[in-house]
């Protein structure tokens, strides 16, 4: 098991965390971002384009 460049877990079904939970809590997913959305953040970041795909391309719609 190692992490990728990008920080991921290889190979990807390799799991480790700390889960934390309690009977009040609110879960919720975030959904996929546009490509303007994407292009901002990169921007404010200071990242180019293949910068920005590296690390918010998987969030892309």
């Amino acid at each position: 098991m190692k992490l990728t460049e990008s920080y991921a877990m290889w190979p990807a079904a390799s799991v480790c965390g700390w889960y934390f939970t309690h009977p009040a809590s609110n879960y919720f997913t975030l959904g996929r971002i546009d490509e303007d959305q994407a292009q901002d953040y990169a921007k404010r970041k200071g990242w180019d384009e293949r910068e920005m795909m590296k690390w918010l391309g998987v969030a892309m719609k």
